[in-house]
């Protein structure tokens, strides 16, 4: 898909239809960099993607967490907050946390 919206956009003269290609290349490409981050995601929590374009996440401390990974939005239901950029806090709030915690039990015991 990358490779066609490339080659569009190497064809295309027209400004505005140029940037609108240049934005669904830099969309695909925030959808495949939290495709790198899904399997760590889905191995901690419950996640769901029930619609095309959205992540529905189940946390014990945030409760229900959408991610929308094209547009790199994060929706905290509790708090009705959106957080920009999403990716990012999730890395650091849901996974970093995580393992440092796990961390901390090991070194406990």
């Amino acid at each position: 898909m990358l490779k066609n919206l490339n080659e569009k956009l190497v064809e295309e003269d027209n400004g505005l239809k140029a940037l609108g290609i240049l934005n669904k290349i830099l969309r695909e490409k925030r959808d495949l960099k939290f495709g790198k981050w899904l399997k760590r995601l889905e191995s901690i929590y419950i996640v769901e993607n029930l619609y095309i374009g959205k992540y529905t996440i189940h946390t014990l401390e945030f409760g229900k967490l959408d991610y929308f990974p094209k547009a790199n939005k994060l929706l905290i239901r509790n708090q009705n907050k959106w957080i920009k950029p999403g990716l990012q806090w999730v890395i650091k709030y849901l996974l970093e946390e995580c393992y440092d915690t796990r961390a901390i039990r090991r070194i406990a015991r």
